[in-house]
């Protein structure tokens, strides 16, 4: 990452982790570490556990992200197919105007002295080598992208857990916090908005090389011409 680690870290590992140590918070309220006064050296030890937390919840949305059997729980509204005038990204195919389909393709095309073509499947790796060490920008939308894909497992797996709480409080007669009925609401809309956040970021974080490769490259023939 060419972000600082830190801003990396605090985006994409630290918030998700430190949201799902709230949640813990408020189902296990009983553990001895919530009851010492919220003292510095608690907070600090927190945050090591947010932290790792975070990292947790980052791998284990990319393993959902990955495998065919759950994949859909973050892919749904994703386009897979490829449609003409679309460019072959990194997960799915991009669309930009026919103009700049064209220029980059033409580009691509001049740059490694063989035909590209809009559906490579290493079209991404074609773009993104030449320039992979300007991309800021592109890792600050992938960080984002990375919070927002945790934040919707996170979201998915609570309000789940909270169905199931309810649905055997009612069951087994038991009496169960009237709150976990807006919190449920809450996690499964937080879901659907973070789902949707990550595939519209890692959208954007997989078209910025794209564009970065066509700046460079046309800098580079302006300068040698």
């Amino acid at each position: 990452m060419n972000l600082p680690l830190q801003v990396y870290d605090f985006i994409a590992v630290l918030f998700p982790g430190v949201l799902l140590l709230g949640i813990v918070k408020r189902e296990a309220p009983g553990l001895p570490i919530w009851n010492d006064g919220m003292q510095f050296g608690t907070l600090a030890l927190l945050l090591v556990i947010g932290y790792l937390a975070g990292q947790l919840l980052a791998q284990i949305a990319r393993t959902i992200e990955s495998e065919p059997t759950t994949s859909w729980l973050l892919q749904i509204g994703r386009r897979k197919r490829r449609r003409r005038g679309r460019l072959e990204g990194r997960l799915s195919s991009l669309r930009f105007t026919t103009q700049l389909n064209e220029a980059i393709l033409s580009s691509l095309s001049d740059f490694y002295g063989r035909p590209v073509q809009p559906n490579d499947p290493d079209l991404f790796n074609l773009a993104f080598s030449p320039v992979q060490d300007k991309m800021i920008k592109r890792d600050l939308f992938l960080a984002l992208a990375n919070m927002m894909r945790s934040l919707a497992v996170l979201g998915f797996f609570y309000g789940v857990y909270l169905a199931v709480e309810i649905v055997l409080s009612l069951v087994l007669k038991w009496q169960f916090d009237l709150y976990a009925i807006p919190l449920l609401v809450l996690s499964l809309l937080g879901y659907i908005f973070f789902r949707r956040g990550f595939l519209e970021y890692e959208s954007i974080a997989s078209k910025i090389p794209f564009l970065a490769f066509l700046a460079w490259y046309r800098q580079q023939k302006m300068l040698k011409g």
